[in-house]
């Protein structure tokens, strides 16, 4: 009956009542009539076979042969002969030989279109992974070609650097000692300190983003850390009136460890709480929230509520040397990418310009 549910199973139905009523309307003795209205009802047979298949053909050939026979034995006193009468039988043997024919004929149509359009989206998939192995492929030959110029950078600073920091420790030498001596120039010599740190501090990113790193990795508590990097920030947070606080979500997780360099963790985190220091300028809070998920990953957020990051910026702040800060060397956030993804995590920003800065690290 499914067929009969469908519009053209309806529409079929109708043509074979309307024949059939035709036919039983009609005279008996309007013998070349009913020859017409008999092959009339291949018109329906045919067009279930083509519609539904081999199945639908022969179902439709059924119902035609149930409501035609009676007619053939009321019509039977009519026949001039026994082949006529035998014609008549067979007939009712062409509806279901129309429907096996053209039934089959469809299936195997709709088979071959079924498998076609498979092919079809094997071969667009397939399409999709090359392109996307491609894309990978020619992303991986611009790294290789950036990491060896980055080595020959990297051995190049690395002279430089040690022939920098050599007059640098002389020059902070001399300047510690006068900002000592309580003389007129205590001012000047507090100036000059502070611009070798902030030279070194220079060297030190570029050095550090640079040179290969090799990590000591361990279990590192994640409450003993933090709370170290936390007091080494808290005096130039004082400084700026800023306030730090740490969030565990609980005990638990308080007490959880990260199989990493401690060393370079710690870089990581003093060098997203630095980042929020500068957009904070005068004032505000700095919130670092620690939790786990679902799948049982730490995850960190660090909260300031600083001027924001444009939006257009947002896809840029973790590349090699993009800085919106006139004295920055765009090497701060670009490192703790580096950081991350040498831990197999992961590092996101969100933020709205002028609603705060949130950067998400997932190990």
């Amino acid at each position: 009956m499914f067929y009969l549910k469908n519009k053209n199973g309806i529409l079929i139905a109708v043509m074979i009542l309307v024949i059939t009523v035709i036919h039983y309307s009609i005279n008996l003795d309007l013998v070349y009539v009913h020859n017409i209205l008999r092959r009339l009802y291949y018109l329906p047979v045919i067009l279930a076979s083509l519609t539904f298949g081999l199945r639908g053909g022969i179902f439709f050939a059924f119902c035609v042969s149930l409501l035609y026979i009676p007619h053939v034995f009321q019509h039977v006193h009519h026949f001039k002969n026994f082949t006529s009468q035998i014609d008549s039988f067979i007939e009712v043997g062409l509806f279901f030989g129309f429907s096996v024919l053209i039934g089959k004929f469809t299936d195997a149509q709709r088979e071959a279109k079924n498998l076609t359009e498979q092919k079809s989206k094997e071969l667009e998939k397939a399409y999709k992974e090359l392109k996307e192995q491609s894309e990978q492929i020619l992303l991986l030959e611009q790294k290789l070609h950036f990491a060896d110029k980055l080595s020959i950078l990297g051995e190049l600073f690395a002279t430089l650097a040690h022939e920098v920091r050599n007059p640098l420790g002389s020059i902070k030498g001399v300047a510690e000692i006068l900002e000592r001596r309580d003389t007129k120039d205590t001012e000047l010599t507090k100036i000059l300190n502070e611009e070798v740190n902030r030279l070194n501090e220079v060297v030190s990113n570029y050095l550090s983003f640079v040179k290969k790193t090799t990590y000591e990795k361990t279990e590192v508590v994640i409450h003993d850390f933090l709370e170290s990097i936390v007091k080494l920030v808290k005096p130039k947070a004082a400084k700026n009136r800023v306030e730090i606080f740490v969030f565990y979500t609980s005990e638990k997780v308080k007490t959880k460890t990260v199989f990493g360099d401690k060393t370079q963790l710690q870089q990581l985190f003093l060098n997203l709480i630095l980042n929020s220091l500068n957009a904070l300028g005068e004032g505000g809070k700095i919130e670092i929230f620690v939790s786990e998920n679902l799948e049982g990953k730490l995850i960190f957020k660090v909260v300031d509520d600083g001027i924001g990051i444009e939006e257009n910026d947002k896809s840029k702040i973790f590349e090699s040397f993009f800085t919106t800060r006139k004295d920055g060397t765009g090497l701060g956030l670009a490192i703790c990418k580096k950081i991350v993804e040498s831990h197999n995590g992961k590092i996101f920003v969100e933020s709205k310009k002028g609603q705060g800065t949130t950067f998400v690290i997932e190990f």
